[in-house]
């Protein structure tokens, strides 16, 4: 007469209790994995787009001294983030936005007060 599987692997040894622990075990860490692997993979391609814009004219020393970590914050902004760069030049995008002074930051189009660092940037455009 043939045995079942679960007679000859030793799992009918087990515990009531044992075995409820041991799928409670197996359920969480595949929730976990489609969690990790699968729902956050899934929500990155709805992150809301968010626009950053600067203004930079080329002869400002402000302008010289923000531009490394601009071109950082480029290189390393998340996914949804557009940057754009305008120079002093482009009258009609400077007039559109009403800038004043250089180099002037906006985040779609909310004048940007804060550090003027990579991480500044990357935190405002996070938060």
């Amino acid at each position: 007469m043939a045995r079942s599987f679960a007679s000859s692997s030793g799992l009918s040894r087990v515990s009531g209790t044992t075995r409820t622990l041991l799928y409670v075990a197996l359920f969480l860490v595949v929730a976990l994995f489609l969690y990790k692997f699968v729902w956050l993979k899934c929500r990155e391609g709805f992150a809301v787009p968010v626009t950053v814009t600067a203004f930079l004219m080329p002869n400002c020393p402000h302008c010289v001294d923000f531009k490394p970590e601009w071109e950082k914050f480029q290189k390393t902004k998340p996914a949804n983030v557009t940057a754009k760069t305008y120079s002093s030049d482009d009258k009609a995008a400077v007039a559109e936005f009403g800038v004043t002074g250089f180099p002037t930051i906006f985040i779609d189009k909310k004048k940007y007060e804060g550090p003027r660092t990579a991480a500044g940037l990357t935190a405002a455009v996070s938060a």
